[in-house]
């Protein structure tokens, strides 16, 4: 095993972890000893204020762990956001932002500082204690289909998660623009820098999978579901992504609740079945 993922959503069925880094502590602790990676994708800075509140318990989990906390750091849905912790959408990206820069300042700042932006004003930042990693933990910065994230991830130099839902095949197109991005700024086009969700069910043949079909389906149409009014509240996209979604989307939506068991498998939502059959898919 290589690392063991927690992540944070609010007033939903699809996510119950208000807050990963509960779980994540647990984790480290159970895995004591293991080279696991502890891996928070993760506490969404926007909806946290002070966003020092996560510096603060990431640097602790990284503690607990022995070094092993890869550091998520999601933008976060609107709906986390603006429906369950009342962002304004339009200041949710800046707000993302300046948050990241607070965290990584407050993990390696050698004196006390002052934090004067204009969202968070914060006299004192002295945080303690500091993750073991230094200069940070890893970072990892995920997205699901916008421009923006990609272009600042790319020019951070950090890893970016793209958490799809939808496979593999799904994926191509932001995966293309991911990579002539990378290239177009000129980073090495090192495999590490983008990681991918996929969804896979293991069982002991194809038939004894099968029988898992009325979960996935209740899991997609009910769980993953929401309402194009709320995942597209007015102000959440900035320009350059929204006027990339509009010419040329860099993901297919689609209506989840029109797809069977069978065609999440054969769009390759979703890998299972058998080992073997999992393993070459």
């Amino acid at each position: 095993m290589h690392g063991l993922c927690t992540n944070q959503h609010h007033q939903n069925v699809y996510g119950f972890m208000a807050n990963p880094s509960l779980m994540g502590s647990v984790l480290a602790k159970l895995t004591n000893g293991q080279n696991v990676a502890i891996l928070q994708i993760g506490s969404t800075l926007p909806s946290t204020s002070p966003p020092t509140r996560i510096a603060e318990e990431y640097a602790l989990i990284d503690c607990i762990s022995g070094g092993r906390l890869v550091a998520g750091f999601p933008t976060g849905l609107p709906t986390d956001a603006t429906i369950s912790n009342g962002v304004i959408p339009i200041e949710q990206r800046e707000r993302y932002r300046e948050a990241l820069q607070l965290v990584l300042k407050a993990w390696q700042a050698p004196e006390v500082f002052a934090w004067n932006g204009k969202h968070y004003q914060l006299p004192m930042v002295n945080l303690w204690p500091r993750p073991i990693q230094q200069p940070h933990p890893p970072i990892w910065i995920p997205g699901s289909g916008s421009a923006t994230t990609v272009d600042f991830v790319v020019d951070r130099d950090d890893c970016f998660c793209h958490l799809s839902y939808f496979g593999a095949k799904n994926a191509e197109t932001l995966g293309d623009y991911y990579w002539d991005t990378v290239a177009r700024k000129g980073r090495d086009a090192n495999p590490y820098r983008l990681g991918f969700l996929q969804l896979i069910g293991v069982s002991e043949t194809d038939a004894e999978a099968e029988e898992y079909a009325p979960h996935v389906e209740y899991f997609f149409h009910k769980l993953l579901y929401t309402p194009q009014y709320y995942q597209a509240i007015p102000g959440y996209q900035d320009y350059p992504s929204l006027m990339r979604t509009l010419r040329s989307p860099l993901r297919e939506r689609f209506d989840l609740r029109g797809l069977k068991y069978k065609d999440f498998v054969e769009r390759g939502f979703l890998i299972a079945g058998a080992p073997q059959r999992c393993a070459t898919s």
